[in-house]
């Protein structure tokens, strides 16, 4: 009987010592899986707040065999766009999801590259140019909207017919946001010091055209201008026109009036 006794003890000692070590193994697990799943689901949080970001797309002009106007110095406007389209993103990247048309040198059409946009449904489209002329004193900053308008037969035709598809019908309605956005750009450029002359025009612009939310094309500076090729080069001068840029979208955003 006292064996037995011995046998039980024994045996129940060895079941609570199973039992404690299981209880341990069970806690050590609970505790790898907490902390292995909490970056996972900051990352949710963080895909999730991004979502709800306005997305921008920006699109550096030309690109692959398709140089662009090219300076007297060397300077072509394919790189140049690129490189301001890029500044622009990291300037806009702490608010907004921001996406590039073309991230290196190659070549995309231009309904391509208004596709991307419509593609992700972003929230506006900004096309970076710098022009050439055949004036080398030929200077100044160009803001482009599309020049179409509801009032135009052809627009407001397709428009009532539920043509969505049309080309250019796809930006008519919102050329009063985009001029809104140009002009408030300006505003932003016309703040900054040593920024040349910058106009607001409208025009039958392909690339605008086929846009479905606000859109503007910038033309930077004339590189056949020597002046404004050196300028489009310098650091200082690229970070405090891409600033101004943002800070155009910003009011934009904020709902800024655009009245001078």
């Amino acid at each position: 009987m006292s064996v037995n006794k011995k046998q039980g003890v024994t045996t129940l000692k060895v079941l609570c010592g199973q039992h404690w070590v299981i209880c341990l193994l069970r806690l050590l697990i609970i505790v790898v899986i907490s902390f292995s799943a909490a970056p996972a689901a900051i990352a949710a949080k963080q895909i999730i707040a991004g979502e709800n970001k306005k997305i921008i797309v920006v699109d550096p002009g030309h690109g692959g065999y398709d140089t662009g106007a090219k300076g007297i110095g060397g300077a072509l406007e394919k790189n140049v766009t690129l490189k301001i389209a890029r500044r622009l993103a990291e300037e806009l990247d702490h608010k907004y999801r921001v996406v590039l048309t073309r991230t290196d040198d190659y070549e995309l059409d231009l309904k391509s590259r208004t596709a991307v946009a419509n593609h992700l449904k972003a929230d506006l489209f900004i096309s970076i140019h710098s022009g050439g002329s055949f004036l080398h004193n030929a200077d100044g900053i160009v803001i482009f909207y599309f020049k179409g308008s509801e009032d135009q037969p052809f627009a407001r035709e397709r428009i009532d017919a539920g043509v969505a598809n049309v080309w250019h019908a796809l930006q008519v309605k919102h050329t009063k946001a985009s001029s809104a956005l140009a002009r408030l750009i300006k505003k932003s450029l016309c703040i900054q010091e040593h920024v040349p002359e910058v106009m607001v025009k409208n025009g039958d612009l392909v690339i605008l055209g086929g846009a479905d939310m606000p859109a503007v094309l910038i033309e930077t500076g004339y590189l056949s201008n020597p002046a404004e090729e050196k300028r489009l080069n310098e650091r200082d001068y690229l970070q405090a026109l891409v600033k101004c840029i943002s800070t155009g979208v910003e009011f934009f955003f904020s709902g800024t009036s655009d009245r001078k």
